[in-house]
This record gives C-alpha cells, sequence and structure tokens, in this order.
C-alpha cells in the first residue's frame, strides 16, 4: 500500500483547524502551532460565547484590496454548508435577535473543543510549541519546514498563521514573513475592528459615558459607513459596538490620508427638524427653567454639561429658540475627529495582509508557487465585526484544505 501524500499546516487557529479536518479526509495531515495550545483566539470571540458565524452574510460584509476575492470560499462553504460541517462534527447551533451564530451551550470552549475532537479523531498531527521559521522548496517540488527541533518535509504546505491582531493570543506576523520569501506581497497591516483614538475635547468631561447613538463615520465630508448602538466615551476616544464596527472604514481612510470624523447622534430616533421641535416643545412646558437645568430628566447630567459648553452657553443663562437650535444641532451631529486606531493588542482582526492578487481565489493556491496555499485572516481580507471574519476562516481553511488534498491525489 502506498504511502498517502504529506500535508502541512502553519497555524492551528480557525482556519488551519478548517483546512485540516478538509485534507485529513484524504492525505496525512500535520498540523503546526508555535503556541502551546490551539485556536486560543477563539475563547476570546463573542465576549467568550465564539460568535463563529452569521446568518444571510455575503460578499459586501467584507473588505480588502480585493474583496471579491471572497465570493468562490464563501459560494463553496455558505451558511448552510458551514452549519452542516458543524453539526456533522457535534455541535449544535443557536442564533440571537442580531442574527449572530452561536454554540448552543454559549460557551466558546465548545467549539474549540469540538474542533480539537475532531482533529483527533481525523488523525491529524497536532504540533504545538512548533513555530516554524521558514519553508524552503526543494527541487524535487517538495517542502522543507524549519523549526527550533529542525526540519521537516511535506508535499504541500497551508500558511494559515493569522494576523498581528491580539498578540497575546497568537496575533503575529509570521504568516508575513513564510509566504513574503516566496516573493508574495503584502498590503500594509493596521488594526481592524477596534477602539478609536479621537479628539474628545467637547467631551471630555462625559468620560465613561455609555448612551445609545447613531455613528457615521465621514471622510472629508462624505459619509463613508453608518452603525447604531451604544456608544462609550473614554479618555482616549471612543470605544463601543458601533465603533468596532465602523473602525475599519475610518482606519482606511486615515491610511490614504484623508481627514476622518465620526457624527454622533445622541438621539437616534430624531432628526434635526424632531429634536428641535422636542426641545421647544419642552422648553414651553417649562419656561423658566434655565440651560443647566433644561435636560434634567432627558440627558446625563456630563453629557448636558458638554454640550452647553460646547455651543457656548453658560448655566444659569436663559434658554431662546437660537440657543434650542444650536443645542439640537450639537446633539443630532456631533463631529469627533478620529486620529487613528488603538494598537494591535486591542484589535480583533488585521486590516491589510498577503496580497490576494497572489491567489487563486478558486482553490487558495499561490499563483506563484504550485502546492502552496493560504487562508484566513493572513491574506488581505476583513469582515465585518459580527462573526463574519471566523466564517472566513471556515470558508477558507476547508477550500484551501480540500484544494490541497485534490492537489497532492492529482500530482
Amino acid at each position: 500500500m502506498s504511502k498517502r501524500p504529506r500535508l502541512a499546516i502553519v497555524g492551528g487557529g480557525a482556519s488551519g483547524m478548517a483546512a485540516a479536518l478538509e485534507a485529513a479526509k484524504r492525505v496525512d495531515v500535520v498540523l503546526y502551532e508555535s503556541h502551546t495550545r490551539l485556536g486560543r483566539k477563539l475563547l476570546a470571540t463573542g465576549n467568550g460565547r465564539c460568535n463563529f458565524s452569521h446568518k444571510g452574510f455575503n460578499d459586501a460584509n467584507y473588505h480588502g484590496n480585493h474583496p471579491h476575492f471572497v465570493h468562490d470560499a464563501l459560494s463553496r462553504h455558505d451558511e448552510a454548508d458551514t452549519l452542516a460541517f458543524f453539526q456533522a462534527l457535534g455541535l449544535e447551533a443557536t442564533v440571537d435577535n442580531r442574527n449572530r451564530y452561536y454554540p448552543a451551550s454559549l460557551q466558546g470552549s465548545a467549539v474549540l473543543d469540538i474542533l480539537r475532537l475532531s482533529l483527533d479523531e481525523a488523525g491529524v498531527e497536532v504540533r504545538c510549541d512548533t513555530r516554524i521559521t521558514a519553508i524552503h522548496q526543494t527541487k524535487d517540488g517538495r517542502f522543507s519546514l524549519l523549526h527550533k527541533a529542525g526540519k521537516d518535509r511535506a508535499d504541500a504546505v497551508i500558511v494559515a498563521a493569522g494576523g498581528e491582531a491580539a498578540p497575546k493570543l497568537g496575533g503575529t506576523c509570521d504568516g508575513y514573513k513564510l509566504l513574503g520569501a516566496f516573493g508574495h506581497s503584502m498590503i500594509e497591516t493596521a488594526p481592524g475592528i477596534v477602539q478609536l483614538n479621537a479628539d474628545i475635547s467637547e467631551l471630555k468631561a462625559a468620560n465613561g459615558l455609555k448612551r445609545d447613538v447613531t455613528i457615521a463615520i465621514q471622510s472629508e465630508n462624505k459619509t463613508i459607513v453608518r452603525d447604531s448602538g451604544e456608544l462609550l466615551i473614554t479618555n482616549y476616544g471612543l470605544s463601543g459596538p458601533p465603533v468596532l464596527q465602523c473602525a475599519g472604514h475610518a482606519v482606511r481612510a486615515l491610511n490614504k490620508g484623508k481627514k476622518v470624523k465620526a457624527v454622533l447622534n445622541f438621539f437616534p430616533e430624531e432628526d434635526y427638524e424632531h429634536l428641535l421641535e422636542h426641545f421647544r416643545k419642552r422648553l414651553a412646558l417649562h419656561p423658566l427653567r434655565s440651560a443647566d437645568t433644561f435636560f434634567v430628566g432627558l440627558l446625563p447630567r456630563l453629557l448636558a454639561q458638554c454640550a452647553l459648553k460646547a455651543v457656548g452657553l453658560k448655566p444659569q443663562q436663559p434658554l431662546n429658540d437660537q440657543a434650542l437650535a444650536h443645542l439640537a444641532r450639537k446633539l443630532n451631529a456631533w463631529q469627533v475627529p478620529i486620529i487613528g486606531p488603538r494598537t494591535f493588542s486591542e484589535a480583533q482582526v488585521t486590516l491589510g495582509g498577503i496580497d490576494t492578487a497572489d491567489f487563486d481565489p478558486t482553490t487558495m493556491a499561490s499563483w506563484m508557487v504550485p502546492g502552496l496555499y493560504a487562508c484566513g485572516e493572513v491574506l488581505d481580507i476583513d469582515g465585518d465585526c459580527g462573526g463574519y471574519n471566523l466564517q472566513w476562516a471556515w470558508s477558507s481553511g476547508r477550500l484551501a484544505g480540500e484544494s490541497a488534498a485534490n492537489y497532492l491525489l492529482t500530482d
């Protein structure tokens, strides 16, 4: 009986494990992970519950220099196929009111445990605490993988080493270096799904305030993305779910040298005209109230103080229609200049990475090196917040795994 081909997968995160499970159906697989355990980032996603996909995702939820690159992987391993994949492993799913998929147990450890168990059942050789420092292609077309204990041989390689985000959970630049050594191009990286540093001088006194808002990110005075949810004002800038959702668009515009600002509507249910009328009716009911008491019962005290100061009103000053118009305009469209993202340590994903133009979107294979594949966050693809990035990991990883197996069995 002939020996089965050997596939090496570098990176034991979500995409690497998905690739291993797909390929192990037909070829021998060795999965290398530089840390002591597989899939550490999975335990941190979805506030520890692992939001592993999103109901109704499509290509528009993904970004990069060539965002259409995701189409083949997401079409082949779509929502239904992904749910079936996990159900076959033994993981049952539930979906919340925001269309986010979680394990039925609502414990992120369930996803990781089922993947580890399935890898063991599939006969995948897992090599943790083994950092691959270099990969070379030999004259016979095979690959040599170097690590601290020596070197291993493989007939094909998938690089699934992830990106720079969350270094304490395994974020690294290793994949960029390994693929770059073969001549693959690099798109500049930046933190994504991350808090934003901003000029909050007008809102400084409201540090720590949480409030539901609508946030619009504007670049050169044109809105490029909009979202709603709970905003958190911090000592460095802006945080909260809608900020994380919009951050990637802001960072990309900043990286192009454009001026970027967040426009905050602290009354998301009302536009300017309705808010002004709201204020007029309120003043008519309490005509003797001064500026410092007008918002009692309507706005948090610190936010009200910031608004009064921002429009130049003194606390004891009586209000008139002009003052109400200034307040309505400010609270309906409070402009906050964006300075830049927080660090990779605080980011959930990486923007940028290895240029997808160097890879075949139908197989995840390198156009430059036969037998070399890449998947997941190491590539210049990032998704919106809400399970989209893990979906890309599953879809691209499984496509890479099955494609590498096809290559090895037809070579």
